[in-house]
């Protein structure tokens, strides 16, 4: 069976949700120039409409850009969705809602990894 086919997102792909929360969704994404594999958090057309959840994920942009240590994602891009974006996700990501596209971690969940008390 073949693979769906990607969804654009300016310089990316989206190819697979890999989760999601009450914000918003995550994404394993390509950048379509280099092929180097990211995330992609996108927040969720309902949690959109609230204006805080906005200012939560701009506060979070800015706040992850600034890390610099081996143990935390890069913080590639950032940006946008766009009308193409609306239209190949079937209306599932809304045109205008910003997106973090970041280095792919593969380590499994941030639950997974840490020691239980």
């Amino acid at each position: 069976m073949p693979l769906p086919p990607p969804i654009p997102l300016d310089s990316f792909d989206l190819r697979n949700l890999i989760g999601e929360g009450g914000m918003g969704q995550v994404w394993q994404a390509r950048h379509r120039d280099s092929g180097t594999p990211v995330a992609v958090k996108l927040i969720k057309r309902d949690a959109f409409v609230d204006r805080h959840a906005l200012e939560q994920f701009q506060q979070e942009v800015r706040a992850v850009a600034r890390l610099n240590h081996p143990a935390i994602v890069l913080v590639y891009d950032h940006g946008v969705a766009g009308a193409a974006t609306e239209a190949a996700s079937r209306g599932s990501i809304a045109a205008g809602s910003p997106y973090l596209a970041m280095e792919l971690s593969t380590g499994g969940t941030l639950n997974q990894r840490l020691p239980r008390s």
